[in-house]
């Protein structure tokens, strides 16, 4: 499939792969439900199947093209309780816990498999949803510093943001982060 064929979210979220499962990537869409955005993308093994992870605004779900139309396996994001991250040399393996169900995911590429994690764990936190984040620009108020008068109040930002903004920045590890979402 041609990039042109893929939906903006798709192919935004293909081009931050290491490794690109192109079949899956091309049928995602028809996985989609209606309003669903996708912002991450992995490539990975579910119980012995290459597939594709992908993380939507509303749920993580992994497909298999030799499956059938089914993705085998999917979490609401309201759902999920917990998501792991194992590094080995050059993959790994994410873990995900939700009510009711769990499943490992292996032979995720580092890259991939740790920006993925980091992502449902923001979301899962409440932080900005997975598609706002491809989308939306930096907030205004840290775009460029405006000197302001000493009687002006600083902006009022929640502190859930502010977080983020400092992983974002390289500011805070992720576990720093997580410990601090948790603390929150």
């Amino acid at each position: 499939m041609a990039d042109e064929e893929l939906r903006p979210d798709i192919r935004a979220a293909r081009e931050r792969l290491s490794y690109r499962p192109n079949r899956e990537i091309a049928a995602l869409a028809d996985h989609l439900r209606d309003g669903e955005q996708v912002s991450r993308l992995a490539g990975g093994r579910y119980e012995d199947s290459a597939g594709l992870l992908a993380l939507t605004n509303r749920r993580l779900l992994f497909i298999d093209e030799e499956r059938g139309a089914e993705a085998a396996q999917t979490f609401d994001l309201e759902r999920i309780s917990s998501v792991r991250w194992q590094s080995g040399i050059m993959s790994g393996e994410i873990t995900v816990d939700a009510s009711g169900a769990g499943a490992a995911f292996d032979k995720v590429l580092k890259d991939d498999g740790k920006a993925l994690v980091d992502a449902v764990d923001n979301a899962v936190a409440g932080g900005t949803p997975p598609a706002a984040q491809v989308a939306a620009p930096p907030p205004a108020a840290f775009e460029q510093h405006q000197p302001q008068a000493p009687a002006d109040p600083l902006p009022q930002v929640p502190s859930s943001e502010l977080v983020r903004i400092l992983r974002d920045r390289g500011v805070l590890t992720p576990d720093e982060f997580t410990h601090v979402v948790q603390r929150l």
